[in-house]
């Protein structure tokens, strides 16, 4: 089922992965003392949801299961079965100044949040009926409201969104999806449950809170402020130092071995410049004793200009196979551009003046046995870090005290640059693999209230691997482990081992391997 979403923020995910933190007065309570506000209605809604990260706290409508990817910019889903119903929250950052509505702009040529929100809408249920379009004024400011009814198959749906504005580069889209009536049915042949969904989500309305993010913000720009030291002192020198040429890991679920990976590191050359890349090769099993096999190449230059990867995944399920390609490129470049007049200085003969930019463009292209996905392009921003950095990143960085750095990456399973959250932390005793040793943590995150991944380097320089902790879909605590072994040692653990180098073009060989 595919819920309606705000355009604006599906087209700047990209933007809003690596935005800074846009300050917000609060706590605000935005919607205090509205005249239509039932009161028995908020029996109607669960616990308080509170993001420090997004900015907003609110009451969602009550008996919803939760589901939410730390970094998206989804704040939070709930969904409610059987029936179909969903509640979702969506932040976005629109790159310019974008108002609420272009109504309330004189003279506008381009749409407002509540336009392109319709106009999303309509493109995806062309035959949907639009109830209501309008702003609520709400104290200082104002909330844009839309309702629709329309149908999927044989199902209908009614829709209700509120646009929140937290500044003219900062919004909130809460939209509440529940089964009604089919588009343009007679007002006495109304579904009854609507009127429930219009109460409930007034009353959630009700509760809608922006809070205060300065901290946020100050702590990110302090981040990237070491982020540039770092690059600054990041020579050709310091990325090859951090080179090993072969490494090989156990790869652990819950402690148990569910497969392995083998890497290679070497010196090379891309479109004539020094540069680094990464191979890799892996093999892993699911509870249901499928088999992934993938290999990768990350190629990065060492002035982090250029960079090109490739993956290739080909999945296993007894005589059944699918595969999967993902190809990757970045090159930032200083471009010469005329800077833009009005009317009046055309007019006046004024000749353009020149100014030059950086471009840096992202292009990331898929194909596989499943179709193929749209083409990833973004414009990055100076903090970007390629992948092949990014695989070494914690060999790389410089240890011996707490240091917070903010990078943005491409992140493949999710098919967008967000930011990455690194922490250094001192030198102490861990217990990491069944193993109690003395060796310096190093903590990252995709976006802030991402899950935490933890790698280790024991006290002299050696990688000892890394292990991530999280919940899985029915809240189950998980822990994957990547730890550092020998070829030795896989060849013990398990049977069709190939530890081959990867291939120049990644390819994966049919025959499969099981564990011993």
């Amino acid at each position: 089922m595919n819920y309606p979403t705000l355009r604006t923020a599906v087209l700047s995910i990209a933007m809003s992965s690596f935005c800074l933190a846009q300050e917000a007065p609060g706590p605000v309570d935005l919607l205090a003392g509205r005249p239509d506000q039932d009161v028995s209605a908020t029996e109607q809604l669960g616990p308080v949801f509170e993001s420090a990260v997004a900015g907003i706290s609110l009451r969602p409508p009550a008996g919803g299961k939760v589901i939410r990817r730390p970094g998206d910019a989804e704040v939070v889903r709930y969904v409610y079965e059987p029936d179909g119903a969903a509640f979702i929250v969506v932040q976005s950052t629109p790159r310019n100044p974008t108002p609420l509505t272009s109504t309330n702009v004189p003279g506008a040529t381009t749409d407002g949040m509540l336009e392109m929100a319709v106009a999303d809408l309509k493109g995806q249920h062309p035959a949907a009926q639009i109830i209501r379009q309008d702003l609520t004024n709400v104290g200082d400011g104002s909330v844009g409201i839309i309702v629709a009814r329309y149908s999927l198959g044989t199902s209908s749906f009614l829709s209700q969104q509120a646009i929140v504005q937290g500044s003219p580069q900062l919004y909130y889209t809460l939209t509440y999806v529940t089964p009604g009536s089919r588009p343009n049915t007679p007002e006495e042949s109304i579904d009854p449950r609507e009127q429930r969904a219009f109460e409930t989500f007034s009353a959630v309305l009700d509760t809608v809170k922006l809070l205060d993010r300065s901290n946020i913000k100050m702590d990110q720009d302090q981040r990237l402020y070491r982020t540039r030291a770092f690059f600054v002192n990041l020579s050709q020198r310091a990325i090859e130092n951090a080179l090993v040429p072969e490494q090989w890991f156990r790869i652990l679920k819950n402690g148990k071995d569910i497969g392995y990976l083998y890497t290679v590191e070497e010196k090379t050359k891309l479109g004539g410049f020094p540069a680094i890349q990464v191979g890799m090769r892996s093999r892993t099993f699911d509870d249901k004793k499928r088999q992934v096999d993938a290999e990768a190449w990350l190629r990065m230059s060492t002035d982090r200009k250029h960079e090109q990867w490739s993956r290739l995944s080909v999945a296993i399920d007894g005589d059944k196979r699918t595969h999967a390609t993902e190809i990757g490129a970045s090159d930032h470049a200083t471009k010469a551009v005329a800077e833009q007049l009005d009317r009046d200085q055309q007019m006046g003969g004024v000749k353009p003046g020149i100014r030059m930019v950086d471009d840096y463009p992202l292009t990331v292209k898929y194909a596989g046995s499943k179709g193929a996905p749209e083409p990833v392009e973004r414009q990055l921003p100076p903090w970007y870090m390629p992948q092949a950095l990014g695989h070494i990143l914690p060999r790389a960085l410089p240890l011996g005290e707490r240091k917070g750095y903010l990078f943005a990456t491409f992140v493949p399973d999710r098919r967008e640059v967000m930011m990455r959250y690194v922490d250094t932390l001192p030198s102490r005793q861990v217990t990491f693999a069944g193993q109690t040793v003395r060796a310096t943590p190093i903590e990252e995150k995709i976006g802030l209230d991402g899950y935490v991944t933890t790698h280790y380097i024991e006290d002299g320089g050696r990688y000892l691997g890394s292990e991530t902790k999280y919940p899985d879909e029915s809240g189950t605590p998980l822990t994957i482990s990547y730890v550092a072994t020998t070829s030795d040692d896989l060849a013990k653990r398990w049977e069709g081992l190939n530890l081959s180098r990867p291939s120049e073009t990644p390819q994966v060989e049919p025959n499969g391997g099981n564990g011993r």
